[in-house]
């Protein structure tokens, strides 16, 4: 009851604001401190925008922010800290990356930012220039199956902004958490990335062996092919060489009859019928 405080205190006027009024500036001064006034606006807004805030030290080798989106409709994220304009950064990034399947990192100033694009779902996080590059895509790659197990493909596909991240920011803080504090985690994508690298090898494999099994049956069939071919040349060959024989045959008995013929001929010609003894005979 003693005290003179007046609640609620007046409002607080600013006296460097109505200065101006008490002693007006020539017209050129205003236009001047105008201008100045709006070249800065811009620059700071530029500035804020375009770079991202240094984070907390704590965070120097982590996980700081992770977000599933279709398109540029974000479905779930989550957080690591509240300081920094990533998420402003992030939602850049998701409205230029295209909706095919890839998977892709982007360096910005002293962060990095890797997505990777299934069903036209993208799984993006942010992460320390330090921080594994194998162990975000292993974490991605993880809350990729996670999320598109937990999800039919209609409900994705018609969800709007958030409607997903009350059941799946848990999800997220949970497993940012394993794969950044966990040191098991390389070890783990390590054998991971040894078993789908052995993966690639025997579908390669056997990728060659149905190759080789295919070059096998042409051989085959050639193989076959050639030994028609050459029993029917064969039985051909014989067709011909008894054909040649019988010719030839054909040709010696000819000659032979044409050769007594001439001899007959011969003798005849040479001794006469009386010198050969016929006539005694007749």
């Amino acid at each position: 009851a003693g005290s003179s405080t007046v609640w609620p205190p007046p409002p607080l006027r600013s006296y460097t604001t109505c200065k101006p009024l008490c002693h007006p500036l020539p017209l050129g001064s205003l236009l001047c401190c105008g201008a100045a006034s709006f070249l800065f606006f811009l620059s700071s807004s530029t500035t804020s925008s375009s770079s991202l805030s240094p984070l907390p030290n704590s965070a120097a080798m982590s996980l700081v922010y992770s977000v599933v989106a279709r398109g540029d409709v974000v479905l779930s994220e989550f957080s690591t800290t509240n300081f920094g304009n990533f998420v402003q950064v992030s939602r850049v990034i998701l409205d230029r990356i295209p909706n095919h399947d890839a998977k892709m990192s982007y360096t910005y100033d002293e962060y990095c930012f890797h997505y990777v694009v299934a069903q036209k779902i993208t799984f993006l996080c942010m992460t320390t220039e330090a921080f594994s590059r194998r162990i975000a895509f292993a974490f991605l790659e993880d809350v990729r199956d996670r999320f598109l197990s937990e999800f039919p493909q209609e409900q994705i596909e018609s969800a709007i902004a958030f409607q997903m991240n009350q059941k799946f920011e848990g999800t997220l803080q949970e497993r940012m958490h394993f794969y950044t504090s966990d040191p098991s985690v390389d070890r783990l994508s390590n054998v991971k990335a040894q078993i789908d690298e052995t993966k690639n090898i025997m579908v390669d494999n056997i990728e060659k062996i149905l190759e080789r099994g295919e070059k096998i049956d042409i051989l085959l069939e050639q193989t076959d092919t050639l030994s028609s071919q050459s029993y029917h040349f064969k039985k051909n060959t014989n067709k011909l060489e008894w054909a040649i024989l019988l010719k030839n045959i054909k040709l010696l008995i000819l000659v032979a009859i044409v050769l007594v013929i001439v001899s007959i001929m011969s003798v005849f010609m040479l001794c006469g019928p009386g010198l050969c003894g016929l006539t005694q005979l007749l």
